[in-house]
């Protein structure tokens, strides 16, 4: 079963779960586990996430209006420049542009990168831990992009950090990722580079 790009996540995860539930006496002896890969998990803990941040930003903006009323050069720098996202709670690389509709059919916000973890599993890890059949593991993977045509760059196998720098001009982001996560000198390698530049809100992939 495929979502269609468009269609709300937590829409379709509630409709099936609603339809697996109507066909559980017809089933009956038969278990389906519908818990191994649900991606409105990972919505519903990006809203929590938000909601948390919502209130964090409203107590710094309270601070932060009276210290731009004192410096009215500061508080005009801040009106036109672009937001910036980064995350990392997926454990996987994306990079893309956010948008006024969250698809690629809205006006472009600004960029969005979250970047891989460190040690914990990946989505493809996760898949191998919880018996996903390789096969259909590397499917779903493949999936990704084709799913969220937003993104201009997804690896959901490689472990990692961004580097970011910013200046004046343009926002510059690099996917870092070692060869192993076991070994302490494993060599760092540069999986993607992404620019920003300033008062285009659009990434663009640099290599």
């Amino acid at each position: 079963m495929d979502k269609r790009p468009g269609a709300s996540t937590l829409a379709v995860t509630r409709e099936l779960q609603n339809a697996l539930e109507d066909m559980a006496p017809g089933l009956r002896g038969v278990h389906i586990d519908s818990s191994i890969f649900r991606p409105a998990v990972y919505m519903h803990r990006a809203i929590d996430h938000l909601t948390l941040l919502v209130i964090i930003a409203g107590v710094l903006a309270a601070f932060a209006i009276a210290a731009f009323l004192l410096h009215l050069r500061t508080a005009l720098v801040a009106m036109v420049s672009i937001l910036a996202s980064f995350s990392g709670d997926i454990h996987t690389y994306f990079a893309g542009t956010w948008t006024t509709t969250g698809r690629s059919d809205g006006k472009p916000v600004g960029p969005e990168f979250v970047a891989g973890s460190i040690s914990s599993y990946t989505i493809a890890e996760n898949f191998k831990q919880n018996g996903v059949p390789e096969a259909e593991a590397a499917l779903l993977v493949e999936r990704l992009p084709e799913n969220n045509p937003h993104l201009a760059y997804v690896n959901s196998t490689r472990h990692g950090y961004a580097l970011a720098t910013v200046t004046p001009e343009e926002l510059r982001v690099d996917f870092r990722s070692p060869t192993s996560t076991r070994d302490p000198n494993a060599r760092v390698e540069t999986l993607a580079r992404f620019s920003v530049e300033s008062g285009n809100p659009v990434l663009k992939v640099v290599s």
